[in-house]
């Protein structure tokens, strides 16, 4: 989905994210749809397969959102020989990545934990007058 290989970064000539970053990526996607209510609804593997989607946008909020704060905690702009340099100026882009796939993400989350919340409830709401002999 993401294309980060080596040789589709013509500029970086590596991967932009790590398998460290992306893990701990992940990991915070999860501990984010675990700590959202209701949260006796918890994620534990295997994985349903709709989760699968809502977790890549999730793992992809928080990798763009690091990638975000490390591009404006190292911008600079300079000018040298007549010619503006700037480095490390995809802040803004990757900010914005990052607030579009949050959103989507929440969004799913919020929707999925109110389905299985109704599922959950379904059928299992019981009363004493259940047991009352029917005329």
């Amino acid at each position: 989905m993401l294309s980060d290989y080596p040789e589709s970064n013509n500029l970086l000539d590596e991967k932009e994210f790590s398998d460290n970053e992306i893990n701990l990526a992940f990991k915070a996607a999860v501990s984010e749809y675990n700590s959202t209510p209701p949260v006796h609804i918890k994620i534990t593997e295997p994985f349903r397969d709709e989760l699968k989607e809502l977790l890549l946008l999730g793992t992809l909020a928080k990798m763009y959102r690091a990638k975000a704060l490390y591009q404006f905690r190292n911008q600079l702009n300079y000018t040298d020989g007549g010619g503006q340099i700037a480095t490390h100026d995809k802040g803004a882009a990757y900010d914005g990545l990052a607030s579009r796939y949050q959103q989507e993400f929440m969004q799913k989350v919020t929707g999925y934990k109110i389905n299985l919340n109704y599922e959950d409830g379904y059928g299992s709401i019981s009363s004493d007058y259940a047991n009352l002999p029917i005329r």
